[in-house]
């Protein structure tokens, strides 16, 4: 089997397919759906960001201040076609909003993941596959995701 199947079959083993929510909007014009926030007394909006694709969930906790959106933590998820899996997090103090990093975070937050799963599994898996397959993963939850928003509506 060469590397590239074996990361695949990992990955599919980890995070397989198909999820459904509700209590979520869609905001086109950041391409995002948001929870419901909540303000706090200091005036600060505390919210979610979310994205789909087919394979993972990626979460942005978020705080909307006077001047700046902050970036709390990152939640990613996976799912085996019934229940949703925390497969990996990261929590944040100050740190000002940036999509870009966002993106980063959530790439090495996944290689770290796959790692760990080959390690368990016993399977050696390149590196420079690894990398590759992680920022495809995130990449298609940057994608146009009307399509979950319509998913979500059945």
């Amino acid at each position: 089997m060469n590397t590239n199947n074996q990361v695949t079959v990992l990955a599919d083993k980890a995070m397989p397919a198909a999820f459904k929510t509700a209590e979520l909007t869609f905001n086109a014009g950041k391409n995002i759906f948001l929870t419901q926030g909540y303000t706090s007394q200091a005036g600060n909006t505390y919210y979610q960001g979310v994205r789909f694709s087919d394979r993972i969930i990626i979460t942005q906790q978020l705080g909307q201040g006077y001047y700046y959106t902050f970036l709390n933590g990152i939640r990613i998820f996976g799912f085996n076609g019934k229940e949703v899996t925390l497969i990996a997090e990261k929590s944040f103090h100050c740190c000002v909003y940036s999509e870009s990093y966002v993106k980063s975070e959530s790439e090495n937050l996944i290689k770290d993941f796959l790692k760990s799963q080959a390690a368990i599994s016993g399977s050696m898996v390149d590196i420079q596959q690894l990398d590759t397959f992680a920022q495809s993963l995130v990449a298609e939850t940057m994608k146009n995701q009307i399509p979950y928003r319509n998913q979500l509506k059945a």
